[in-house]
């Protein structure tokens, strides 16, 4: 028969599992020395655990029994979720953290201190820049609030798709309704938002854009609503993007990727036109015009969960899809083109043309980053062309934008046009549809040549085309 596992040997087996955790995680007795420092906290800390164990917290940080979470917990014997916590390191290294700290009982007394904490350093940096230049902003000082911002004219591409989106994003500027940007990554949708807003009533009151996915859900409700000061550890008395905004424009990126429960606060702003700053009592109201976008169909978006369906009537007054890239095969010249003259000038380039078999790449590829996967592969390729170069050539394209651009379609096949939270029956439709308009562009949308070579019978293609919504896109000889 197995012995027990001892004492000694399970400390190890869980010193050893709470390695592979992501955070950092320490551990103090109940006199405030520390006994656990995992590798993550050596990471985030720059500290090595042989250093710090044994040591008091205080000797290790530039903390008290006011200023330190695990010495409040050992006193009060309370845990402390979520907390935002500031504090230095005896080497001198500022930290900002999302910390949970709890207390271990052994009967009724308490023998250590658990704290877990998530490095947020870089986000606070950037909140912080943001925080001035709203600041900035609203005091009529900024530089970025007198630089022209993106009109309709910087859209580029001659495709029906894409002046039917121009057209309708036209339209909404002529209202303050709000307006939902549908469009997968790299489609230009704060292009279009900033577009909207320069062509608006709201043209002289600033944009301000923010990604929902990029900032934490700890945060988010913080930056968007405004903070007073003590209303959580580190919080200060701070406006938030909706104030901030004025009668601008606020333009919330991938709102589908805020949690239910911040949808929730969003849709009671868009509904009562007040925000409540956290920690505050008063509603303060607001006059900002506010644009979103989702990188997904909303319609699936509701359906898998991740978009309250009453928030999207909310946001969607009008919606407006942005076609994907390889929708609009014939703007691929255009914007490369176009790339070529803004590359041109930036790092001093002097080629006015695209080779023609690197141009048959380029409009033959699926370009599954859009436009900005398009831009990349032109300054690229611009950056390996010699300064006397005047043809773009697949020789200056990297090897890895290369291997991409003439990998047989049948080996992407599996990675084309899949997006995170799409179901199978859209994902089969999506497929279908760019199946048939990459054998329309083949055929010169001619219905006939292309049902013939699709193996169906014409009629059976029209239904499709009618079904799929891109039967507008097909010649008038079909």
């Amino acid at each position: 028969m197995d012995e027990a596992i001892s004492d000694r040997e399970l400390w190890g087996v869980l010193a050893r599992a709470l390695d592979g955790v992501s955070e950092g995680v320490s551990i103090i007795d109940n006199q405030g020395k520390l006994i656990y420092f995992n590798t993550a906290a050596e990471r985030l800390e720059e500290l090595s655990a042989e250093d710090v164990i044994g040591k008091h917290i205080k000797e290790v940080y530039s903390l008290n029994e006011k200023t330190s979470l695990q010495l409040e917990v050992l006193q009060s014997g309370n845990p402390i979720y979520d907390a935002y916590h500031r504090y230095t390191t005896s080497k001198g290294k500022s930290l900002s953290v999302i910390a949970n700290t709890f207390p271990v009982y052994a009967g009724d007394r308490i023998v250590a201190v658990v704290a877990t904490a998530k490095d947020i350093t870089l986000i606070r940096e950037l909140l912080e820049k943001n925080s001035k230049l709203l600041e900035m902003i609203s005091e009529g000082k900024s530089e970025a609030a007198s630089r022209q911002k993106h009109t309709f004219e910087a859209i580029v591409g001659k495709s029906d798709v894409i002046r039917e989106a121009i057209a309708l994003a036209r339209s909404a500027a002529r209202s303050n309704s709000s307006v939902l940007l549908y469009g997968e990554t790299g489609t230009g949708k704060e292009l279009f938002a900033q577009s909207i807003h320069c062509a608006s009533q709201n043209q002289a009151g600033p944009f301000i854009g923010i990604n929902c996915a990029a900032i934490p859900e700890t945060l988010l409700e913080g930056l968007l609503f405004g903070t007073v000061k003590g209303a959580f550890t580190g919080s200060q008395d701070t406006p938030g993007l909706f104030i901030q905004a004025g009668n601008g424009t606020v333009f919330l990126d991938e709102v589908n990727s805020m949690s239910l429960s911040a949808q929730a606060k969003l849709l009671r702003v868009l509904q009562e036109k007040t925000v409540r700053r956290v920690g505050d009592w008063k509603d303060i109201p607001i006059s900002c015009r506010v644009i979103s976008s989702t990188n997904v169909d909303p319609e699936v978006a509701i359906k898998n969960g991740s978009l309250r369906e009453d928030l999207f009537y909310r946001l969607g007054t009008l919606v407006i899809s942005i076609p994907p890239l390889r929708e609009r095969p014939g703007d691929v010249p255009v914007l490369t083109s176009h790339f070529l003259g803004k590359y041109n000038q930036l790092i001093g380039r002097r080629i006015n043309r695209v080779d023609d078999e690197l141009l048959k790449l380029f409009t033959s590829y699926h370009w599954p980053g859009n436009v900005r996967e398009l831009e990349h592969a032109v300054e690229s390729s611009m950056n390996i062309a010699g300064e006397n170069d005047q043809v773009l050539m697949p020789k200056h394209v990297p090897r890895y934008t290369l291997t991409r651009l003439t990998r047989p379609p049948d080996a992407m096949e599996t990675e084309l046009f899949f997006a995170d939270s799409m179901v199978l029956p859209d994902y089969l439709r999506t497929v279908e549809k760019q199946v048939i308009l990459k054998a329309l562009a083949e055929n010169d949308h001619n219905i006939s040549q292309t049902a013939e070579a699709l193996g169906v019978k014409r009629q059976n293609l029209q239904m499709r085309l009618k079904k799929l919504g891109v039967l507008k896109n097909v010649g008038p000889y079909g």
